[in-house]
């Protein structure tokens, strides 16, 4: 959950009166998505977001995933359980939509035609745990003039994430040898 911590971080809800429920909110449906066992983006968060019965169905092969998946713990699967049941909830509310506009705005803009090419691929997919183990070069050009608040947010997540997967990195590599340290060194 750090990462929906650091995406929704990275859009424009600071100031937004709704921000907090927003964030739980997309922290539920990524819980959900997550526990499918499949891989998501942003189309499907908001597919799911808007509508149930397609997110019925999500939960419902969470769940079986979950049934099978022997080392998810069970403070997991409650908090799983918690976030189908605030989800459920939330479609009784006929104010629903608008107390999560601005989440829904922030993520359609990931669906921009030259930007979905970026974050709407399922397949051949390399991810910065990827890079870091690989120790590969991660090259990444954001062109900001065109649709620069989504590319600055892409920007963001991207920093964010590389910055906690090499933490990651780091603390795996200093408890394989015993050491501490910093995984650049000088």
């Amino acid at each position: 959950m750090a990462q929906v911590n650091m995406v929704f971080g990275s859009f424009n809800l600071h100031d937004e009166f709704f921000s907090k429920h927003q964030l739980n909110y997309l922290a539920d449906i990524v819980r959900i998505l997550h526990y499918t066992g499949v891989r998501f983006n942003f189309y499907d968060v908001i597919v799911a977001v808007l509508d149930q019965g397609v997110l019925l169905e999500q939960i419902d092969k969470a769940r079986r995933h979950i049934r099978t998946d022997t080392s998810i713990s069970m403070q997991r699967r409650l908090n799983f359980e918690m976030s189908v049941r605030n989800l459920m909830q939330s479609f009784e509310d006929r104010d629903r939509v608008p107390k999560i506009q601005g989440l829904l705005n922030e993520c359609m803009t990931f669906l921009d035609d030259a930007l979905s090419i970026i974050t709407g691929p399922y397949d051949d997919l390399l991810s910065i745990d990827d890079v870091i183990e690989q120790e590969l070069i991660l090259f990444v050009t954001l062109n900001v003039n065109k649709n620069t608040e989504p590319v600055r947010a892409l920007g963001r997540m991207l920093l964010q994430t590389s910055s906690l997967s090499s933490g990651s990195a780091t603390k795996a590599r200093s408890n394989a040898s015993g050491q501490t340290g910093r995984c650049f060194r000088w």
